[in-house]
């Protein structure tokens, strides 16, 4: 048990999810990018002037984006539980232990969730340094903007925001797992579902 179970109130906690997923998605569209206008006498119809979604320069503004809202819900979540008292003063800064302890259990977890896959693709012989790994066709995706956006940002982004933000203002909350593992899950879908628009 967390000894700040009901610092925040569950209604909080529940519009705070809601915020921090519309503006997720929001964050995508925060910096448009528009072709630009053709030198002609006649001028593009509306479904010309927007670039697709997986052009280079779409990608780097919604990663704008996205880094913002980062900032603005980290900043949010420290306002909220400054405000509410859910991490007193003397504890919201740690020590180099704690840090250590909060970045490798999830690493750990991560790990033991896809043992599964690792094991089969140890088998398969698709692991780093084996002989159906090919180091240039792995490269190959991380060095264009979509690789970028797919594997790095991307996943890291929704971790962060739709997991480590939206479950730590809930468990202070003093929701039940229960809650947490069925309700948050609605509003990542949502945030899934708009942000494939």
């Amino acid at each position: 048990m967390l000894p700040f179970e009901s610092a925040i109130p569950p209604w909080v906690a529940g519009c705070s999810c809601i915020f921090f997923a519309t503006l997720f998605v929001g964050s995508l569209y925060l910096f448009p990018v528009k072709k630009q206008a053709p030198t002609g006498n006649h001028a593009p119809d509306r479904s010309q002037q927007r670039l697709d979604r997986d052009h280079p320069l779409v990608i780097k503004q919604r990663i704008k984006g996205i880094v913002l809202t980062s900032v603005l819900i980290t900043l949010y979540l420290w306002v909220v539980f400054s405000i509410s008292g859910a991490i007193p003063f003397d504890q919201a800064t740690y020590g180099l232990a704690q840090w250590l302890h909060h970045i490798f259990t999830p690493l750990a977890l991560v790990v033991i969730l896809f043992l599964g896959p690792l094991v089969m693709m140890l088998i398969d012989s698709e692991l780093p340094f084996q002989s159906r790994f090919y180091w240039r066709n792995q490269l190959q995706n991380l060095r264009e903007w979509i690789g970028i956006r797919n594997y790095i940002v991307g996943p890291i982004a929704e971790e962060y925001i739709f997991r480590a933000c939206m479950v730590s203002i809930t468990a202070t909350s003093g929701a039940s797992p229960k809650a947490m593992i069925f309700g948050l899950p609605l509003v990542f879908g949502i945030g899934e579902h708009t942000s494939f628009v």
